[in-house]
C-alpha cells in the first residue's frame, strides 16, 4: 500500500480546514500526518467505529493528551484524513489531464485508469467518509468540491480536443456521474479482486468511449 502524499496539502487545503487544524509549525504538521497515516492503516483491518482515540494514540506512539491537542475528536481525524485523500486524488487527476490528450478516447483512458487506481488505493477511507458524511456536513461539502474540481478538469481536457468543443457539457457531466457511481460501487463494496481492477478500468473506458462518441456524432449531425 502506497503511503499518503502530503505534498502541498497544508498550503493548498489549509485555508479550507477547520480552525483547529490551522497550524504552521512543521513539527505539529508531521505529528498530524503520522496520526493520519496510522488511522488509514488501522482502517485496513478495522471499521472506523471500532477504532478509538486510545488506539490511535498507541499506534502513533503518542500520549492521549498529545493526540487530543491536535485532534479534538475521532471525527476530526476522519475529516482531516478524508481531506488528505481527496487532495491526493485531485492531484492525481490533475497530472493525468496535464499531459497532452489527443482525443476523447485518450482522455477516457486516463480518467478511468486514475479513477480505478484512486478508488482501490483509498477504498476504506472513502467508504467511511461516505458513511459519515451525513453526520459530518463538512465532509460532504469537501467531497462535492473535489468532485467538481475533477469533473472540471475532465471538461477542460475534453474541450482542448478537436471534437470535444462540440460536446454538450451536461452530457459529459452525466456520463462522469454514471462512470463514477459504477466504479465506486464495484470497488468500494470490495467485490473486485486486485487482478480485476485493470479489467474494470478497460470496461469503463470502452463504455465512456461509446457514450462520448455517440454524443459527438449527435452534436455534429
Amino acid at each position: 500500500m502506497r503511503g499518503l502524499d502530503f505534498s502541498d496539502f497544508w498550503e493548498e487545503v489549509g485555508p479550507d480546514l477547520p480552525e483547529w487544524a490551522h497550524d504552521h509549525q512543521a513539527r505539529s504538521r508531521r505529528t498530524r500526518e503520522s496520526v493520519l497515516s496510522t488511522a488509514r492503516n488501522l482502517l485496513e483491518s478495522d471499521s472506523w467505529e471500532s477504532v478509538s482515540m486510545p488506539d490511535l494514540a498507541r499506534e502513533a506512539d503518542l500520549s492521549i493528551g498529545a493526540l487530543y491537542a491536535r485532534f479534538p475528536s475521532k471525527d476530526a481525524v476522519l475529516q482531516l484524513l478524508a481531506a488528505a485523500i481527496f487532495h491526493e486524488a485531485s492531484r492525481a487527476f490533475a497530472r493525468a489531464f496535464a499531459e497532452n490528450c489527443r482525443s476523447l478516447s485518450d482522455i477516457a483512458e486516463r480518467y478511468t485508469a486514475t479513477l480505478v487506481d484512486q478508488l482501490s488505493l483509498h477504498r476504506r477511507v472513502i467508504q467511511e467518509a461516505r458513511t459519515s458524511s451525513a453526520a459530518l456536513p463538512e465532509l460532504r461539502s469537501l467531497m462535492d468540491r473535489v468532485n467538481h474540481t475533477i469533473h472540471q478538469g475532465f471538461l477542460d481536457a475534453v474541450d482542448r480536443t478537436p471534437e470535444g468543443s462540440q460536446l454538450d457539457e451536461e452530457l459529459v457531466r452525466t456520463v462522469l456521474f454514471t462512470v463514477n457511481a459504477t466504479a465506486r460501487e464495484a470497488i468500494i463494496s470490495g467485490a473486485l479482486r486486485t487482478y480485476e481492477l485493470d479489467l474494470t478500468a478497460a470496461k469503463l473506458k470502452a463504455w465512456l468511449d461509446r457514450v462520448l462518441l455517440a454524443g459527438f456524432r449527435e452534436d455534429g449531425a
